[in-house]
């Protein structure tokens, strides 16, 4: 005997809440509604922020249920992180050493650089100790480098520097010519 048929529970309806009054004076966080205004675009609701900034929203971005507009986006004007530019060094050094689909992991942690414990971002300190071992970066210019290619992030092996220096320092040249480089390449291809 085939079972009957549950009934589909009816979806609650989108939109404002019954409750809701949207008077002149009302408060939706910081934003205090100032008038309606029927403009072109639709009804919009005309408020103010305690920052003193006036605009016109739509009723539904007050009044939705997941993330209801509170502030005219004063509150997301946050003072950035003095350093901003460090910690992002910091963080693109794992990303290149511990991160396997990061696109330069072959080249960093794929051959085996790795970074001390003191600077790891498992240490509650990491970035603390990087910062306190390799000071505020002279310019924008300059980014870490290592000063020997082959050796792991510490605080022995890396440096502030621009990229002419880097370009300096690199596995594929080190200080020869290309032409010399691709000798080399020949003759250890002619021994084996």
């Amino acid at each position: 005997m085939a079972k009957p048929k549950a009934k589909a529970k009816a979806k609650k309806p989108t939109g404002r809440p019954a409750s809701v009054s949207l008077h002149a004076g009302a408060k939706f966080g910081d934003l205090t509604i100032i008038r309606k205004a029927h403009l072109k675009e639709g009804l919009r609701i005309f408020v103010k922020c305690v920052c003193g900034k006036e605009f016109y929203t739509k009723t539904q971005y007050l009044t939705r249920k997941p993330n209801p507009q509170t502030h005219c986006g004063c509150k997301l004007k946050v003072a950035p992180h003095p350093y901003a530019y460090e910690k992002i060094c910091w963080q693109s050094m794992h990303l290149r050493c511990c991160y396997e689909k990061h696109v330069s992991y072959m080249a960093y942690g794929g051959r085996g650089i790795k970074i001390c414990d003191r600077w790891h971002r498992d240490n509650p300190q990491g970035f603390a100790n990087y910062l306190e071992d390799m000071g505020k970066a002279p310019t924008r210019q300059h980014t870490m480098d290592r000063i020997n290619v082959d050796g792991n992030y510490e605080p022995d092996n890396c440096r502030w520097a621009t990229k002419t220096e880097q370009a300096r320092n690199q596995r594929r040249f080190s200080g020869k010519t290309w032409e010399h480089k691709l000798k080399q390449q020949a003759k250890e291809k002619e021994t084996k």
